[in-house]
């Protein structure tokens, strides 16, 4: 630490903070329910307007993109629910290990 309660100096110490990883992780799964809710949003209005009719070259255009646009979304959701699950599961591990690693050394000391 730096003596003045703050971070650890990352030149010298390593330093974890499950908890806050843990938190970051819930945010990212956050994020990615907000955006699948905006995707599933924009996919039903997009679905209601090709629906009603709108048919040509500009309409299978329209569509075409969309579809790319809405695959690209779905991958996007995909990687951030991932990635939470991860930050929350490396957090949970790191902290079983430095919990194991307590015992363990207290054990030594008996």
């Amino acid at each position: 630490m730096d003596g003045a309660g703050g971070f650890p100096d990352p030149r010298r110490d390593t330093y974890i903070a499950p908890d806050a990883v843990r938190t970051y992780g819930r945010n990212v799964g956050g994020i990615a329910k907000t955006l699948q809710k905006a995707l599933d949003s924009a996919a039903k209005e997009v679905d209601d307007l090709l629906s009603r009719g709108w048919s040509g070259a500009t309409a299978q255009e329209f569509a075409d993109g969309w579809r790319e646009t809405h695959d690209g979304g779905e991958r996007i959701v995909h990687a951030l629910r991932t990635l939470a699950g991860k930050l929350g599961v490396g957090a949970d591990e790191y902290r079983d290990r430095e919990d194991t690693s307590a015992t363990d050394i207290a054990s030594l000391r008996t």
